[in-house]
């Protein structure tokens, strides 16, 4: 999965006919679809919520995207422009434990009163929540043919009385799924080529740029999408890898010392007939099983603790130690180095 950029402004949006010409065009693009987001307040009976991650998407997103449809009436939740796709916390929020496909909900710009101008939507999908660490973070979608969902508008004539204008263009980011064999630098060269074409000009260049990059990349212009500071997580990941390598030391000196007192008993069991194999085996268990126990206490920590530290920084944290690579990888691949660090000494040096 790609996203457009304007490779001479590093702008993320760009004219919305792009899609629809790029469709046609371009074989290896196997899903396009054209985003934008904003907010609204939707109201349903005595519930009213602001709405402050509300993107405005066509049908394309929920093939380009994996996000699991928990509930749709259709296979494009779109159908109709006065559709939404909510997710299933707001679900909760708006309906409680009540049927949410089908209901009908209002929209406007202001908060509700009797006498503010709302229109219609029909729930027609309902989404898992994303991730917290998803770039794209969404509450709601919209549909992007509706009208007053089109936030990125600029026309050379515009009658604000009828809303009709002339020359207008909407801007959208891109996202492409293209096939797993084509190249990204190439299609992208193929479209700017395409491009100089049809505006007899050099005035729009786009570059392809991957969605796992999107997170720590900062420096596109007019991108609304959640980002991270690169930067603060190496600091981050240097100070808790300088105190894992303090507390390693410290336990494998204390480790060490503590063998000195266990030399008359390996002495006895020596004298009785134990080999070295065997005693190096017992020292290196009993290492290890520390280590184990050690770290189901640091796990049982970790998780009566996450929820504090995720209010104090206003954000959730889950890490998964077992299923998140190349976490767990880390994870086990200290437990081991630790524990056989902790009982060479003893193992080979006493026995």
């Amino acid at each position: 999965i790609y996203r457009l950029v304007d490779k001479k402004d590093n702008s993320v949006k760009l004219d919305h006919r792009l899609a629809e010409w790029m469709k046609i065009e371009f074989n290896d693009i196997q899903s396009i679809t054209a985003v934008e987001n904003g907010y609204t307040y939707l109201h349903f009976q005595e519930n009213h919520i602001k709405v402050d991650r509300l993107f405005a998407a066509d049908s394309g997103f929920f093939k380009v995207f994996s996000s699991k449809t928990v509930k749709c009436n259709s296979n494009n939740p779109f159908q109709n422009p006065n559709s939404i796709a909510i997710s299933k916390s707001l679900a909760i929020k708006l309906f409680g434990n009540k049927e949410p496909l089908g209901k009908v909900i209002t929209f406007g710009n202001e908060k509700y009163t009797l006498h503010s101008v709302t229109s219609s939507l029909s729930v027609t999908a309902v989404f898992d929540d994303f991730p917290s660490n998803s770039s794209i973070q969404a509450d709601a979608f919209v549909s992007n043919q509706q009208r007053c969902f089109q936030f990125n508008l600029t026309c050379k004539e515009l009658n604000f009385a009828t809303g009709e204008g002339k020359d207008c263009v909407f801007y959208y980011m891109f996202f492409l799924k293209i096939n797993k064999k084509t190249n990204p630098n190439i299609l992208a060269s193929n479209i700017n080529k395409g491009l100089k074409k049809i505006l007899y000009s050099n005035s729009l260049e786009i570059k392809m740029q991957p969605l796992r990059k999107i997170y720590f990349c900062t420096d596109n212009q007019r991108d609304s999408l959640s980002h991270g500071n690169k930067t603060m997580l190496y600091l981050f990941i240097s100070l808790a890898a300088l105190l894992l390598l303090i507390a390693c030391v410290n336990y494998v000196n204390l480790t060490t010392a503590r063998a000195f007192m266990r030399a008359r008993e390996t002495g006895v069991k020596k004298a009785i007939g134990s080999s070295r194999r065997s005693l190096v085996f017992q020292h290196l268990l009993e290492s290890v099983i520390f280590c184990l126990i050690a770290v189901n206490f640091a796990l049982l920590l970790a998780k009566i603790l996450t929820p504090f530290f995720s209010q104090m920084l206003g954000r959730a944290l889950n890490v998964d130690y077992f299923t998140q690579f190349p976490v767990n990888i880390c994870f086990f691949a200290c437990v081991i180095i630790v524990s056989l660090l902790s009982g060479l000494y003893p193992a080979f040096f006493l026995t």
